[in-house]
This record gives C-alpha cells, structure tokens and sequence, in this order.
C-alpha cells in the first residue's frame, strides 16, 4: 500500500473522514487471530493481523514474562514454593496475558495509508476471571468498538483518534479467563507535501534524557534490595484502610535490554525471510534504515533512537504493556499470595523514554462488597518518571479475604 498524496489540509481532512468512516463499518466485527505476530499473508478480513505469538502456557514462558518485567516473586517460578499457596502450582502474572496476545487488541483492517500518522498503544482496560495455569492452551478472538475521534477544538494541524477493541481469552475448557479492553490512539500530524515527519513540531518536543546522580540510582538499587512482597502473609480485607499507600516499587533507569526482554517474549520479532516477507504483505509500514536503504517493520521504535526519531519520537519509546506489568508488579506484591485482581484500567498519557526511571505507586482509595458478593479495595495506581511525571495513571480491584473465612 503506497502512502497517499496529500496537498492541502481539504485533501488531509477528507482523507481522514473516509479512514475513520471505513473502520466503523467494521463495528461489532467479530474476528478470529492467526498464529504470530502481524502474520505475513493476510488473505480473510476476519483474521486480525494481530495475532497471538503462545498459545500453550508453560513454565519456562511464565518465568520469561517474570522476567521481562523484573519480578522474582517466586509465586510464577518456585514449584516448592508455589504448592504451598491456595493455588498448588505455580501461576502467571496477570498481565502474562501479553505474552499470549497483546493486550490492545485486533485491528480489523490494515491501518492506513495517510502520511503523518503515528499510532501509539493508549492503553487498556482488562477484566480478569480465572488464574493462568501451567498447561493452559489459549485461543484468542475480538470484537471491534470502533473508532473514536478525540481531536481537541483548538488542533489546526493535528487530529486524534482512539481505535478500541475486546479481546477475549479463552482457555482449552472455553472458559473466558480476562477481556481486554484495548485502546490505540492514532494521532495524524498534517504533513504538506513535501515534508518530513521528523522535521514537525510535535506535542513530544522538550522531552530529554535524564542523567542520573549516584545518590538517585543508589536509592533505584536500595528499593531493589528492599522491595516489599507480602508473599505467605494473608492481607484480610477488614486490615486494609481507605487511604493507605502501597510500597513504591521502581523500574529503570530503562535500558535496551530490558525493552528487548518484552520485546521478544510479546512476539514482535522476526527476522530475515519472515521479516522480509511481512515488509512485502504491508510495504505501508516499511521505513527503511537511512544508512543501508534496508526495509525495517515500526516496531524498531521501542529499541532504536534513530528509528524513533524518523517516527516523530525524541527517543526510542517503552512498551506500554511493560508498563502495565510493571503496575501488576506492585499489585501483586501488595496483595499477598491470596489476593486476585479482578480489574486494572491504565491510561497512556504521555511518552516514556528509553533512559527513563519509573516509580510504580499506589494508594486504597475505597472497599466495599461488590456486585459479585466480593469482597474488594479498588485502588488508584500510577506510574511517574524521575520528574515526578504521572504519564500512567489507573484504577485498580482486587479481590480478598475475610476474616471470617470467605474465600474468593
């Protein structure tokens, strides 16, 4: 698909207008998933072309997603350790839902062919209804909401979109374990004719890297050492006060590698003829190395400066999800061995950098009994960088016991 010519903001308007109105012909769209990442040949509309990348649950892939995201709780690895919890084996994480299928969910059509356009996870709500077990054989399907413009009044040369979609998880007993509610957001910078993308004033302009003092990644390393896991230790329902602060966890500076350890375990990496192959089925998505012309996928942008930057980004950009498991991380850690969560919302609301440190925090914000005759805490839950920067806000339930026995 070769980019459309657009030579006025009356051609970049109406384009956009028959983009968005061509996704939501596609509402209520149930479709199924293919094996792999952006499958190379997409022949049936009603295979996304974002697949899944595992469908069987194994130990080694539960330790891998553990370790993508930092998280020794030995919960997801020790067999010894685990059979002693009221779970008798060894668990995943909740977010480990990634390393299956990501958890924005399905696009129904090929994105689109307009300049300008940089399309960003927003991120995502996600219901969770059973515990991922070892032996777990999933199947994947969506259902696409729609697309939603949220262009401010005052954007000239800008317009914003949300493209949503539920992605349901379904186990080898068709039991639904979690739904996801994904959210990317498509924001399109008019481009004249002409121009570079990488050459427009963009709303991440100011952003810079950090240089960390001694005394700043001394106390990255003493929480590290310190890191609080209620484990064994039962969290009643009737201790938890409305108000109190969960123990802040960190994660960074970010590094490359710890970018690559999600990137790989997600399923975004293919290389040689696979590469080449998906390059061919979506020429519309190449964008090739400045020094050797070589055709290169947009997911380089979580690992590459220059990627990024020839994407309108300052900086190679983390994944979102990571993010996300990272504030399951804290969750979880809280929570206890007997704790579950039952809900977490996060929202995207601005970039976090290849370089940056992040402080997961949270904090009760009220319990009650739910609809379910649970007995939950719903949280608020954030993520800020070494600037105090909230740019991952989001709500969270979790689901305990009483002291009177009641189990979930």
């Amino acid at each position: 698909m070769e980019m459309q010519k657009i030579h006025n903001r009356e051609e970049w308007n109406a384009a956009i207008d028959k983009w968005q109105a061509n996704y939501n012909k596609n509402i209520g769209m149930i479709t199924k998933n293919a094996i792999g990442f952006y499958p190379p040949v997409q022949e049936d509309l009603n295979v996304d072309e974002t697949g899944y990348m595992n469908t069987l649950v194994t130990k080694d892939l539960i330790r891998h997603y553990a370790d993508a995201t930092g998280d020794t709780n030995p919960l997801w690895r020790d067999e010894n350790y685990a059979r002693t919890t009221r779970w008798g084996e060894i668990i995943a994480p909740p977010r480990f839902l990634d390393f299956i299928s990501p958890s924005y969910g399905g696009i129904p059509i090929p994105f689109c062919d307009i300049p300008g356009m940089i399309p960003l996870n927003g991120g995502n709500s996600v219901k969770w209804f059973k515990p991922i077990r070892i032996g777990d054989r999933f199947s994947v399907i969506d259902k696409f909401a729609g697309c939603v413009e949220t262009t401010k009044p005052n954007w000239v040369d800008r317009r914003m979109f949300n493209i949503k979609s539920d992605r349901y998880y379904i186990n080898q007993r068709d039991e639904v374990v979690a739904i996801s509610g994904g959210n990317i957001i498509c924001p399109f910078n008019y481009l004249p004719e002409g121009a570079d993308a990488k050459d427009l004033k963009n709303p991440f302009d100011g952003i810079t890297r950090h240089h960390f003092t001694e005394e700043e990644l001394q106390a990255i390393y003493d929480n590290y050492e310190h890191e609080f896991r209620r484990g064994r230790e039962v969290l009643f329902w009737e201790n938890v006060q409305e108000g109190e602060e969960l123990p802040t966890l960190a994660k960074g500076p970010i590094t490359v590698e710890d970018a690559l350890a999600f990137f790989a375990g997600v399923g975004y990496c293919s290389a040689f003829k696979v590469k080449d192959m998906f390059i061919k089925a979506h020429p519309h998505l190449n964008i090739p190395d400045p020094d050797t012309g070589a055709a290169c996928p947009p997911s380089l942008i979580h690992i590459s400066d220059r990627h990024a930057q020839q994407q309108g980004m300052p900086y190679a950009i983390d994944f979102g999800a990571q993010t996300e498991g990272n504030i399951c991380h804290m969750i979880c850690n809280w929570m206890g061995d007997d704790g579950f969560l039952k809900y977490l919302y996060c929202q995207a609301r601005r970039i976090n950098v290849i370089g940056d440190l992040n402080w997961i925090k949270g904090k009760v914000d009220r319990k009650y009994v739910d609809e379910d005759g649970d007995h939950v805490v719903a949280l608020k839950v954030w993520a800020e960088n070494q600037d105090g920067i909230v740019f991952m806000p989001g709500d969270a339930i979790v689901k305990l016991v009483t002291k009177e026995g009641r189990y979930i």
